[in-house]
């Protein structure tokens, strides 16, 4: 696996170990991989692109292009700063935790 991206390694600082972890736009699930082997995680991702997820699976990464609840932390890595919608983006973190 590729070393994390400078800002993925920054967020991974923050997931406790054991945590229920669900990434918005998990891409590849580079980083939900890494917390679940560097902090034993139990990670769910939600990813729009088909290829992505097929490439979530094939690494064995519990992924859905769906909704999921009940998780500690919700991860949005992509346009956390500045999202096109960001009271659209705030409520579905809101309701999706």
């Amino acid at each position: 696996m590729n070393p994390l991206r400078y800002d993925l390694r920054i967020i991974a600082s923050w997931i406790t170990p054991g945590a229920k972890v669900l990434e918005l736009g998990c891409g590849e699930g580079d980083l939900l991989l890494w917390l679940r082997q560097n902090r034993q995680v139990t990670e769910r991702g939600i990813e729009i692109k088909e290829s992505k997820v097929v490439k979530c699976i094939e690494k064995g990464i519990s992924v859905l292009q769906g909704i999921s609840t009940g998780r500690s932390w919700i991860i949005r890595t992509r346009h956390l700063t500045l999202p096109s919608a960001p009271r659209h983006c705030s409520r579905c973190m809101t309701r999706y935790s």
